[in-house]
């Protein structure tokens, strides 16, 4: 079995309550493996995309947090 690595696909936008501080916001998860010729593989998967005046386009990716109950590898 191939191993992969899963990265959360998120955005951030200022936080209302906190200029200092950021509101991040999952909307999917990035693969990276090796398919069966040995090259890389990278797949996107999108649940959603950020309603936001801030929004530009942009996404990060992210390693999912440990103790995060949101997060699910499919």
């Amino acid at each position: 079995m191939q191993e992969k690595r899963i990265l959360n696909i998120v955005f951030s936008k200022p936080d209302a309550t906190d200029p200092t501080k950021k509101h991040w916001s999952q909307h999917g998860i990035l693969i990276i493996g090796i398919n069966d010729q040995g090259e890389e593989r990278i797949s996107l998967k999108l649940n959603s995309m950020p309603i936001s005046s801030d929004f530009d386009g942009w996404f990060s990716a992210m390693p999912p947090k440990s103790n995060d109950p949101n997060y699910l590898p499919f």
